[in-house]
């Protein structure tokens, strides 16, 4: 076996699989992303409307 080149099969397998984890990794990532942001989101809409209700209830 002669190592020193790969064949176009081992290449388009790596590449395909390489291809595969960076779509899996971003799909991740897009995920995480999109939670926090989400999670973010309603906290400061509960941090606002808590502060407006405690706003209200004060006067």
């Amino acid at each position: 076996m002669d190592f020193s080149y790969p064949t176009p099969n081992h290449v388009s397998f790596f590449v395909f699989k390489g291809h595969r984890f960076s779509l899996f990794s971003h799909l991740i990532l897009l995920i995480f992303l999109h939670r926090f942001l989400v999670t973010s989101y309603m906290f400061l809409a509960f941090i606002s409307h808590s502060s407006r209700y405690l706003q209200n209830s004060n006067t």
